[in-house]
């Protein structure tokens, strides 16, 4: 039997390289969580717009444009009052809201992905094991 190892001493037992990926790794996943557009948000007009729990926070919007916002250099306030990150584009569109967005757009098709690879292996080594033969090799 395997015993399962504890965190701290798999911790201790990795170098600081090792370490560091795995900080920015669960970093980014927790800014792809937080910033991916799952939460509903319903608009005057009565449409439903999905935003992240970042855009919520701040009271910023990744896809509002605003001309008098274009290209504000980072840490600085919008028309709107609320802080740009990473600055703005050229259409006054919050970068820091829209990397987010995309992070956690691509979060969930790595999930959706592994998710997949995960049910094509399990298909093919249960009938590598039931079937034998050509199937296992």
């Amino acid at each position: 039997m395997i015993a399962a190892v504890p965190v701290r001493v798999w911790w201790r037992g990795i170098d600081w390289g090792e370490r560091t990926a795995w900080i920015v790794l669960l970093t980014l996943m927790c800014i792809g969580l937080a910033g991916g557009r799952w939460w509903p948000r319903h608009e005057a007009h009565g449409l439903v717009h999905h935003v992240g729990l970042i855009e919520l926070a701040i009271g910023g919007d990744a896809d509002r444009t605003s001309p008098t916002d274009r290209l504000l250099p980072p840490f600085s306030r919008t028309a709107h009052g609320s802080l740009s990150w990473l600055g703005t584009d050229e259409l006054g569109r919050c970068l820091g809201l829209r990397l987010s967005a995309a992070l956690g757009t691509s979060i969930a098709i790595a999930i959706a992905a592994a998710l997949v690879a995960l049910a094509i292996g399990t298909a093919w080594g249960t009938a590598a094991a039931l079937l034998g033969g050509r199937w296992d090799d």
